[in-house]
């Protein structure tokens, strides 16, 4: 699907999001007084309570409430979600809902409260008690707190481990209400599995995994309880494919299992492609306030090739730049070669920026990795310890924050996790690549942040960030290292998440968000419609145009910003009172040779104009100078000849960084691109039993194949005239025709397509079928060789003997 389409697409998909319920006061623990910031517009059961007053030792991580997804979707469903942190679960508490959530609690229930649960019930409520495994290796969770609860009901909860899934075709989910328009489940919840039940009369077993229970009822008296022995259910949506027979599996089982304890009636889950969670209101600000924040979007947490990353610094800032970021943080893992990762990454990228004029600002920062990873930035030096608190201590010496990563990717982390405070972290993300499991309520009460951390650049901008600056003083528009601290700390922060199609934060700032959604839509329409009527006129309005597409570009990217202020260039009358023409394309080129690259200005203001053209990007041929001046009076058009010298072979791509144009008008440096191709192709032929048969080789730079879209070779060999693909291997493109006889000949052109839509005609070229040059025998001259040593050898001997 193109960019343009995509944005069309996200338009409508914002306008539909519904917002699922949060507490009120912004960062505060539950009171039963409180009133709700939004609520469902028809609200079928009531209000649904999720217990987090007896986690400990990391467990209110792997509790899903509010702010989690399994929140959004009773919200948009018409339930209210709430949290208990810290409140007894007594009888005036459970009175003012109509479902309880409890997840493997590790505090002991107090009998009183069991006893007050257990009223609940035989009132009319509804229950869901969810268990985990009991690894001592992992969480060492336990169920003896969930059975004096769940055994009333005939359900008991094991201490064992089940990872599996189960499945309706293979008999193994009854139909009930439950299950209806569920086709699997699954026990896998990442880095926790799920336990077996017990389950007797009066109790029924809806699911198993591994042949043992995992989905029991109680429906005997006027409330109704459910047991469920893996958190997954919960938590797992977008981020485990293959587990699932359908991707909509986890969502019917959750939706099902609360309409069921509501006794409500059967529906299919019914969403919105986006989710939108609010973590509370956020600050009061009068519009005349608002106005004074500028959003920028950028990535955080991320890794090159100095660190276990899989793409260079270079490959990833072109990754960045393509999916329209205005910031980020490179955070290469600091292990024990200080002298290579660590900041090393981000300095490299940092270095670019400035060389290049790159529109993208470079935050300097590190993942320490020696303990319990943490990152910190932005930084100025390397840091390495294996000290959780010098670690933090040594961050704050350079100016930076830390920021707690992944908290649920192993056990190891928990007592960092309770002890955040103390170390004197500034942060924690809330989402890491997708993954936000129980994390959301956390949210409340300290300052967090979204990690991309994809370790390549096809993920680059996978999660993202926007952040809210006041009164932004960066040069060139950029946000500064401290600008962004602060938003950082004050909680201007909204987390853009594409793997779960994700929007958190704050209420202030997700809803100015979501309003740039409307006003880029409508710049870019307006835009369009200005340059669509100018495009029929004789002026030159190519530049324009680029601009105008790369605001498309941001758009799609979820840069709704971005999008704006390029839309806005593209109909300045700067930009319109200029054309930049760069060739679509160069070659078929000569291998080791030198060539011209043009670049045109036109002027058709009444003053001179200046232009400064970086290549930042080239391969496959190097440049004479690293930045080249255009310029053009008032009225005229300027040339600029760029000479390059080719390589030996492969395909030639610019990306060129057209910037520090002389106005006074904020505008945005722009990259534009262009291809070419290096002919050298090589012949050989191989003796077969047949004949020989023909190799053609196209050769090829590392990456070249990806900017090609088709390589096709048409020959003609006398008997046969067609058109077939070469293959792509990698550093070349390469056909094998025949065999032929000796005295073939074979005549061909190679036409490559390139993804910016150039094609480039190589031929006709003939090969002639003749064999290989006969090696001389060598077995006559080794005889002869060996006869000759071996008379020497005699002579020596009876010369020696006489003597």
């Amino acid at each position: 699907m193109s960019k343009v389409i995509t944005s069309a697409l996200l338009v409508l998909l914002f306008s539909m999001v519904i917002v699922p319920f949060v507490p009120t006061e912004g960062i505060q623990k539950y009171s039963p007084e409180s009133s709700p910031l939004n609520v469902a517009d028809e609200v079928v059961a009531g209000k649904v309570l999720v217990d987090e007053s007896h986690t400990s030792r990391g467990s209110d991580m792997w509790t899903p409430g509010n702010a989690s997804i399994f929140g959004w979707i009773l919200m948009e469903h018409g339930y209210n979600v709430f949290n208990n942190f810290d409140q007894a679960l007594d009888s005036g508490l459970l009175s003012d809902y109509d479902i309880l959530c409890l997840f493997f609690p590790q505090i002991q229930l107090t009998s009183a409260e069991v006893t007050a649960i257990q009223n609940f019930v035989s009132n009319g409520g509804g229950l869901l008690l969810v268990g985990v495994d009991h690894r001592e290796t992992v969480s060492n969770y336990t169920a003896a707190y969930m059975n004096p609860i769940s055994e009333d009901y005939g359900i008991s909860f094991n201490e064992d481990d089940i990872l599996g899934r189960s499945l309706r075709s293979e008999g193994e989910i009854e139909d009930h209400f439950i299950t209806t328009n569920v086709d699997s489940f699954t026990s896998n919840n990442d880095l926790l599995y799920g336990c077996s039940l017990d389950v007797t009369s009066p109790a029924t077993s809806l699911g198993t995994i591994e042949g043992e229970d995992m989905l029991a009822i109680h429906d005997t008296g006027t409330g109704r309880v459910v047991a469920v022995g893996s958190p997954a259910t919960f938590m797992q949506y977008y981020t485990e494919e293959g587990w699932l027979v359908d991707e909509m599996d986890h969502f019917e089982l959750s939706l099902n299992i609360i309409d069921w304890l509501m006794q409500g009636e059967q529906r299919t889950v019914e969403l919105p492609d986006r989710a939108v969670i609010k973590i509370g209101d956020g600050p009061d600000l009068s519009p005349a306030e608002l106005e004074n924040y500028k959003p920028f979007i950028g990535q955080y947490h991320d890794h090159t090739t100095r660190s276990d990353g899989q793409d260079s610094p270079q490959d990833m800032m072109i990754a960045m730049l393509d999916n329209s970021l205005d910031w980020s943080v490179m955070t290469d893992h600091s292990y024990e070669n200080a002298a290579k990762n660590g900041v090393f990454g981000g300095l490299d990228m940092r270095a670019m920026e400035l060389e290049y004029g790159l529109d993208v600002k470079m935050v300097v920062g590190a993942e320490l990795s020696a303990i319990p990873h943490t990152v910190g930035f932005p930084l100025t030096e390397q840091i390495y310890t294996t000290s959780t608190q010098d670690a933090v201590d040594a961050i704050h010496a350079q100016g930076g924050i830390a920021s707690f990563c992944h908290p649920t990717i192993s056990q190891t982390y928990v007592p960092v996790w309770e002890r955040m405070d103390e170390y004197g972290y500034d942060a924690f993300e809330v989402d890491n690549s997708g993954f936000l499991h129980g994390l959301g309520e956390k949210a409340y009460f300290m300052p967090f942040l979204g990690a991309n951390d994809g370790h390549a650049a096809r993920k680059v901008a996978t999660v993202m960030n926007v952040v809210f600056i006041d009164n932004p003083s960066g040069e060139d528009g950029k946000v500064t290292n401290d600008e962004l601290i602060e938003a950082v700390l004050e909680r201007r922060v909204v987390v853009l998440d594409k793997v779960n199609n994700l929007i958190l934060g704050e209420g202030i700032w997700v809803d100015e968000f979501l309003n740039l959604w409307d006003e880029a839509n409508s710049t870019i329409q307006a835009a369009e419609d200005i340059i669509s009527v100018l495009e029929s006129g004789d002026d030159g309005i190519s530049l324009a145009r680029s601009y105008l597409e790369k605001a498309k570009d941001a758009f799609a990217d979820w840069n709704p910003s971005r999008a704006i202020k390029l839309a806005e260039n593209a109909v300045s009358d700067f930009i319109l009172g200029i054309d930049i023409t760069l060739p679509d394309s160069i070659g078929p080129l000569n291998p080791n040779a030198e060539t011209t690259v043009s670049v045109e200005l036109e002027n058709r203001h009444g003053y001179g104009i200046e232009v400064n053209c970086t290549p930042f990007v080239t391969e496959s041929y190097e440049f004479d100078q690293g930045s080249y001046a255009i310029s053009a009076s008032a009225g005229t058009i300027g040339t600029t000849d760029m000479t390059a010298q080719t390589s030996a072979f492969g395909y030639t791509y610019t990306m060129l960084n057209i910037r520090d144009l002389n106005e006074t008008a904020d505008i945005r440096p722009i990259l534009m691109e262009f291809g070419g191709l290096i002919e050298n192709i090589t012949e050989s032929t191989e003796a077969v039993a047949e004949g020989y048969d023909l190799t053609l080789e196209l050769l090829m730079n590392r990456g070249g194949s990806t900017r090609i879209s088709s390589v096709k070779l048409a020959f003609n060999d006398g008997d046969t005239e067609q058109t077939i693909d070469m293959e792509n291997l990698g550093r070349s493109y390469a056909a094998t025709l025949g065999p032929y006889p000796s005295g073939t000949n074979v005549s061909y052109t190679v036409t490559v397509t390139d993804k910016l839509g150039n094609i480039y005609v190589m031929g006709e070229y003939v090969a002639d079928i003749t064999p290989e040059a006969a090696a001389p025998d060598i077995l006559p001259f080794a005889v002869v060789g060996i006869g000759v040593v071996a008379l020497v050898a005699i002579i020596v001997v009876f010369w020696k003997k006489r003597s």
